[in-house]
């Protein structure tokens, strides 16, 4: 089990929306403006591994 692996557990399948429910478009908008605003704001996009 990766999950278990990476500290989720063996029922993160079963329980991650749970999780991701209670977040709303207002709560990531706002969570993106704080990390995006900051200068120099650097991005590091790669595949997973």
């Amino acid at each position: 089990m990766r999950q278990h692996s990476v500290g989720n557990g063996t029922d993160y399948i079963k329980s991650r929306a749970a999780l991701t429910y209670p977040v709303t478009v207002t709560d990531v908008k706002a969570e993106a403006k704080k990390l995006l605003s900051t200068d120099p704001t650097v991005m590091i996009v790669r595949p997973p591994r």
